[in-house]
């Protein structure tokens, strides 16, 4: 039979590539040219798992998809999936499903027989015939019930599992008729030629079992809501009698366990929370959390244990990203967490990256300059009770190298292969500042001494001594000396007395450095630092690469903080370059080491001093 599908979401494409398979010649119509083009080129338009086989095998062949609705003529069938999101107030948004059925309408008014129209889309019970009915009749010129017939297949399948649902549904609804009782209509007595054509569609499934539901249009769109209202009503149930369990100290999964092994009532959904399923992260995955106090990185189960109260997640928000690559911070509207019985994958990358997923779980990666998105193969990467793991080289540079053009798709994490490579997100900075000003951080921060924080200025002191002894005057009585002249004769402040003297000085804060150890050999730090790209690649090497460590070898009580990045000696030489050339041109010291072939290369940086007044450091950086 030839087909067409409007509307090429996880329904939809799950459908086309479904019909397709059972020996049907498909058309799918999407507004969305890239959606069209990847299905003509053979790749699934999303990630659903077994929807990539099925367009890689019949994309471009037995299943296409245009634009137009021009190819709706010479099809038998048409399937309308629609999404219909919820408006505000909760009603559902028929825009789009109007606005199909225009088009839809527009290209059968010339076609001559019976064509049939079936509403895929979930929509309010009397819908199709109080809505939908009479708009196809007034673009077509046609009588739904004559030349056109029109039918409701409401759609049971789970997004993250849509074709495993349609290949084993527990129903299939055929809704063919308005539902009156008018025996002398032909609306009355049924379409029958609606129902020959969707059972001939459904034939495969039929003759494996799948029970058949034929009922009126208003019917079918009832059974869809009512399946729905039902399952959430389990789930509210659930998390109630979880609630109370909660207060009186009674284990809820034992009794939901319990619960579930009535048949009655079945073992599915008993299992409080948030309706949950498909892909999940572990506890130990971090992310980036936002409240009234500011940014932090904290563990997911740590974000439970600090914002999710009774299953309700608190005013807070984290950083996620939209459709368009764009990030920014969102609110948390829900949060789950649950227990998983089945195989964790690590996928770690060349930078010391990782993450820990469940095998489902959705993975982009680079292939051949293509961004591809894979789910984890027992073989490829490490596993959790896995002895060891097995890494491949990050697309660390995909941003800056203009690999933005490449095209996606979606895998699970169990089909990744080693070798892969991952790209990096390089757009992720939320409420973007231009510069970091240290000595606003260091006066603000409660480890600061000012008095021992010390400013080193490019312009001479001496240049400025009449402007200087002015500011100063007032502060230079508390001392026995004259401290102003130490500053001219050495050229430098302690950043209470810049603080005081500043509004009154020819100096710029771009212009002073920082320091905490006087004696000669001092590390100067820029007073504000750029917050640019280098800036935050430095950051993001020390995120990866970094650790600090102690020295307790010089002379004196104090100990000396080193921050020290390594690298791999013959295979990450450029990196050590970037921020060798960064740390250059910030003028801070630094020292790279190369050891042996079994040792780290050393790059230290800021040597700073235990001493909770001690700014200065020392970088290192090494070589593995």
């Amino acid at each position: 039979m030839n087909v067409s599908i409007v509307g090429s979401g996880y329904v939809g494409s799950s459908l086309a590539g479904c019909l397709a398979d059972f020996g049907n010649d498909v058309w799918a119509i999407d507004i969305d040219e890239e959606i069209v083009a990847a299905i003509n080129d053979g790749r699934a338009p999303l990630h659903e798992p077994g929807l990539d086989d099925l367009v890689a095998t019949y994309g471009g062949d037995r299943l296409q998809a245009t634009t137009s609705y021009d190819v709706i003529p010479e099809t038998d069938v048409t399937f309308v999936a629609i999404q219909t999101p919820s408006n505000p107030d909760g009603s559902i948004d028929l825009s789009a499903v109007k606005a199909g059925f225009e088009s839809l309408g527009e290209a059968l008014a010339d076609k001559e027989g019976y064509h049939l129209v079936v509403v895929k889309s979930t929509v309010v019970p009397t819908t199709t015939d109080e809505v939908l009915a009479p708009l196809l009749e007034s673009t077509s010129g046609k009588q739904v019930g004559e030349e056109v017939g029109l039918a409701v297949n409401p759609e049971f399948q789970r997004e993250g599992a849509a074709v495993e649902d349609f290949l084993d549904p527990d129903k299939i609804v055929l809704g063919v008729d308005d539902g009156s009782d008018d025996a002398e209509t032909d609306a009355g007595r049924g379409d029958d030629r609606a129902a020959d054509r969707l059972r001939t569609l459904y034939q495969p499934l039929i003759e494996e079992g799948a029970p058949v539901v034929e009922t009126g249009r208003s019917e079918a769109e009832m059974i869809k809501y009512a399946n729905n209202s039902f399952l959430a009503a389990k789930i509210s149930l659930i998390n109630d009698i979880g609630n109370i369990c909660k207060e009186l100290d009674i284990d809820a999964y034992e009794v939901a366990e319990a619960i579930g092994l009535d048949k009655r009532i079945g073992a599915k959904f008993l299992r409080s929370g948030v309706g949950y399923g498909g892909s999940c992260l572990t506890g130990e995955q971090r992310v980036l959390v936002k409240n009234e106090n500011g940014t932090k990185l904290m563990t997911l189960a740590a974000f439970f244990d600090w914002y999710v109260t009774d299953g309700a997640p608190d005013d807070v928000s984290v950083l996620s990203c939209a459709e368009d690559g764009e990030f920014s911070f969102k609110s948390v509207n829900a949060a789950t967490r649950r227990t998983y019985q089945g195989d964790l994958y690590t996928v770690q990358t060349k930078m010391n990256k990782q993450v820990t997923v469940t095998a489902d779980h959705p993975m982009l990666a680079v292939e051949d300059g293509d961004v591809a998105v894979y789910t984890a193969r027992r073989d490829s990467v490490q596993c959790q009770d896995s002895p060891s793991a097995v890494s491949w080289p990050a697309q660390q540079d995909l941003g800056r190298h203009g690999v933005t053009e490449s095209r996606l798709a979606v895998y699970e994490a169990q089909e990744l292969d080693e070798g892969m490579s991952i790209p990096v997100q390089s757009n992720l900075p939320a409420d973007p500042v231009d510069s970091f000003d240290l000595i606003d951080l260091v006066d603000d921060s409660v480890v600061f001494d000012n008095e021992r924080v010390y400013v080193n200025p490019s312009t001479e002191l001496r240049s400025i001594d009449d402007q200087l002894r002015t500011q100063l005057s007032e502060y230079n009585e508390q001392f026995s000396y004259d401290r102003v002249h130490e500053f001219i004769r050495r050229n430098y402040m302690t950043l209470d007395a810049f603080l005081v003297a500043e509004d009154g000085l020819p100096v710029d804060r771009s212009d002073v450095s920082l320091y905490t150890t006087k004696g000669g050999e001092q590390t100067y730090i820029p007073a504000e630092l750029p917050a640019d790209t280098d800036f935050w690649r430095f950051i993001g090497y020390y995120l990866s690469e970094g650790h600090v460590s102690e020295d307790n070898s010089g002379n004196g009580s104090t100990t000396r903080k080193r921050i020290m990045l390594s690298f791999h000696p013959s295979d990450e030489e450029e990196y050590v370059s970037e921020v060798e050339s960064y740390l250059d041109s910030l003028g801070i010291r630094y020292r790279t080491d190369t050891g042996g072939c079994n040792s780290f290369t050393h790059q230290s940086l800021l040597s700073a001093e235990t001493d909770p007044f001690r700014l200065d450091s020392q970088f290192e950086f090494s070589r593995t």
